[in-house]
């Protein structure tokens, strides 16, 4: 066997001709993951979501492979000394946060994510070619983006993406330098939210598959394809496309970051609103049909206890404006009605 069961796993569900549904997927993985310790329980939305729907966005079967590999190898090891990852991130955690206020508060970044910055070096000191590493690159910056929308401790996540950076430029992948920098700097700086109206095929990058999900419409932190938001949403109310509690967190950080922006005027950031919602709206009437009751509650766990969102929601102007009206309206609907959402 080419791979550990949980990566085989990985390799069957991601691979660019899989047709297996995202919930059976996840039910067997769960298997595996709960008690290998790979990733942080801190976030009602587990990492592995993140993990497979990074996966599933790499097109070339042969980088693919060479990820997966790459994974298979830092989990063993990861599974074989987990206490040394955890460690490694308190450790990591105690000095970043030193000059944090001490009211930001951030899940733990998950034990496979440190071990895969530790073991990065060997993968690019190895002999796949430079496009496999360019591909690996652009898969584990989109890993990281994902992270940072469940709600991973960013500010440890930028130190890793530095540690990256100096990793590929010591090792003459300069390409992966430029995109772990720029991760980087879009986590240590205030940089604005920016909505972008072109399509799916011009914003994606080139390695990465862009069919539709809610995932892809962030191309990176910075930048959100508002175009592409209501054949979103439309994909998901016609069951063409899958949903999770990832959908719920993406959904939800746009919302956050729209209106934290400084780059999107009120107009838009009305439009955008509008449609966020409804987009919201769909995810969570899926969830409310699907099977899974835990799911279901975890979602409204998720719009309940999300410190950014209730303290969006407690920061609205008080006097009528386009954007707290949509708001006001949302919130009611996703807490207070009697219609779809509630029990």
């Amino acid at each position: 066997m080419q791979f550990s069961p949980f990566v085989s796993i990985l390799n069957i569900c991601c691979g660019p001709a899989s047709k297996m549904p995202l919930k059976q997927i996840r039910k067997l993985l769960r298997s595996f993951i709960t008690p290998s310790n790979l990733f942080q329980s801190d976030t009602i939305a587990s990492p592995l979501e993140t993990l497979l729907e990074s996966l599933s966005c790499t097109q070339d079967p042969l980088a693919l492979n060479s990820i997966l590999l790459f994974i298979d190898q830092c989990a063993i090891r990861c599974i074989r000394t987990p206490f040394k990852y955890t460690d490694d991130y308190a450790e990591l955690a105690l000095e970043t946060m030193r000059s944090k206020p001490l009211t930001e508060k951030f899940p733990a970044v998950s034990p496979l994510t440190m071990t895969l910055v530790e073991q990065w070096k060997f993968f690019m000191k190895s002999d796949s070619i430079p496009a496999v590493k360019d591909t690996a690159s652009i898969w584990l910056v989109r890993f990281l983006e994902s992270s940072v929308i469940l709600g991973e401790n960013k500010y440890v996540l930028a130190v890793l993406c530095g540690r990256l950076a100096t990793i590929c430029e010591e090792t003459g992948h300069l390409d992966g330098k430029i995109v772990f920098t720029e991760l980087k700097l879009q986590l240590e700086n205030e940089k604005y939210l920016e909505l972008e109206s072109g399509s799916s095929n011009q914003i994606a990058p080139n390695s990465l598959n862009d069919s539709l999900s809610t995932r892809r419409l962030f191309r990176d932190l910075c930048h959100f394809n508002i175009a592409n938001i209501e054949r979103v949403t439309k994909s998901i109310e016609e069951r063409e496309i899958d949903v999770s509690l990832l959908d719920v967190a993406v959904a939800q950080k746009a919302i956050i970051y729209v209106l934290g922006s400084q780059k999107i005027s009120s107009d838009d950031s009305c439009l955008a609103l509008s449609k966020l919602m409804d987009l919201m709206e769909a995810i969570l009437v899926r969830l409310k049909e699907g099977e899974d009751t835990g799911i279901w509650n975890d979602a409204k766990k998720m719009l309940a206890t999300n410190e950014d969102w209730v303290k969006l929601f407690l920061g609205l102007p008080t006097e009528p404006s386009g954007t707290s009206t949509k708001l006001r309206d949302f919130a009611r609907y996703a807490y207070f009605s009697e219609s779809k959402l509630n029990d």
